[in-house]
This record gives C-alpha cells, sequence and structure tokens, in this order.
C-alpha cells in the first residue's frame, strides 16, 4: 500500500496528516511510498516520528512521479447511505475518475457527508495504490442535463442490458456500447468503447426518466 500525504514537499506532517500513519506505526530512518492523490508519487524517508505531538517529519527519498490516467465518469443516481459507502470504498479501484451524484426519482433522500465518503475514497486508493483521489461532484438537475449532453454516457438499469443514451435510436446491448460515429470526445478509450456510464438507483430508473435521458 502507498499513504496519503497532501503536500510532498512539506516535510512535516500535522496530527491530523501523520494520523494514518501513526497508527501503522511508521518507523524513523525508514521508506515508505506515498502519494498526493493528485497524480504524483514517490517514496519518503521518515526522519522523525513524535508520539507526544503526534507529528512526522519526512524528506523525499525520490522525485515525485506523475502517473498518467484515462478520465472515466460515472453518474450514480443517489443511493442509500450503505450503498453509496460501499461505492466509495471499491470507487478508486474502478479507474473512474469523476463521480456524479444526482437525485432520481427512486432515490432516498438524506444530507450527503461529502467528507466521510472522501475518507473512505482515500483508505481505498492507499490500499489499491491508486495515485488519483476520484473527484466527487452533486448535480442539480439543470448541471445534469449539461453534464450528461457533454459526456453521452451509456445508460445502465439494474438489470443486466445497458442502452445507449444518444440522439440516435437507442438499442439495447449485451457487450459495452459504442458512441456513434463521429463523436469527438477524449473520454473514448483506444477501441473507440463508452468509458461514461450513468448507474440507476435501488428501484431502477421510471419510465419518464429512460425518455428524459434518451431524449438527450
Amino acid at each position: 500500500m502507498h499513504f496519503y500525504i497532501p503536500d510532498l514537499k512539506a516535510g512535516i506532517l500535522d496530527e491530523a496528516q501523520s494520523a494514518h500513519l501513526l497508527v501503522m506505526r511508521v518507523q524513523e530512518n525508514k521508506t515508505y511510498k506515498v502519494s498526493d492523490l493528485d497524480g504524483k508519487i514517490c517514496k519518503i524517508l521518515i526522519t522523525k516520528v513524535d508520539k507526544k505531538t503526534k507529528t512526522i517529519e519526512f524528506e523525499q527519498a525520490e522525485i515525485p512521479k506523475k502517473v498518467d490516467f484515462v478520465p472515466k465518469a460515472m453518474f450514480q443516481a443517489i443511493p442509500d447511505k450503505v450503498y453509496l459507502d460501499k461505492l466509495c470504498e471499491v470507487l478508486p479501484l474502478t479507474g473512474v475518475t469523476d463521480l456524479y451524484l444526482f437525485y432520481s426519482e427512486n432515490s432516498v433522500e438524506y444530507p450527503l457527508n461529502n467528507e466521510r465518503v472522501t475518507k473512505i475514497m482515500i483508505r481505498s486508493c492507499e490500499q489499491a495504490q491508486v495515485a488519483y483521489l476520484p473527484k466527487i461532484v452533486v448535480l442539480n438537475k439543470k448541471d445534469l442535463e449539461l453534464e450528461l449532453k457533454r459526456y453521452l454516457p451509456v445508460v445502465l438499469d439494474c438489470n443486466v442490458e445497458a442502452t445507449t443514451a444518444s440522439p440516435q435510436e437507442s438499442s439495447s446491448v449485451t457487450e459495452t456500447p459504442t458512441f456513434p460515429q463521429g463523436y469527438k470526445t477524449h473520454k473514448l478509450d483506444k477501441k473507440g468503447k463508452a468509458n461514461i456510464a450513468l448507474i440507476g438507483p435501488e428501484g431502477g430508473w421510471s419510465e419518464s426518466e429512460i425518455l428524459y435521458f434518451q431524449s438527450l
């Protein structure tokens, strides 16, 4: 695994930043792999562990390296709290870089705790040695429509089949759908396959929502 450090050049970690490293009992004069979760990774040498003040001093053991990534967006109709926690736990493993949350007709309404889900994702990134922390954006209906038009995602229900929400005639498919021919976006993989998905909530999409997505 690797540890999350907001500033790889800081040289000292305060109580909040060093909490996880102290729990994991890092030792002086040993090197550890770290990331700022903004695309950079490197190794640091722990020079001092002060358990009394709960601070850690370190120096870089190598020059930070930038990790390349392929942007991958996921639109998720807001699920219940337990489902959302689990989603954020596995999200770093999927390669998703941008998570767009929005309320659907079957969503459970509750105040979203961004701090909690961010902490869950940070721990998952450390375990999976992922260098990027997925970004979470909560969209209202107007902003959702703008983003859907920009991304042109594949719409997934709670069923196995997927339906492409494109200006062209929609069709059910059993394999990963592709974008309409000639559609230009940096969000496609090398084979032109869609790497953006729009996922339904527990209970699935309503008929009016399906028509709405297809109309975009």
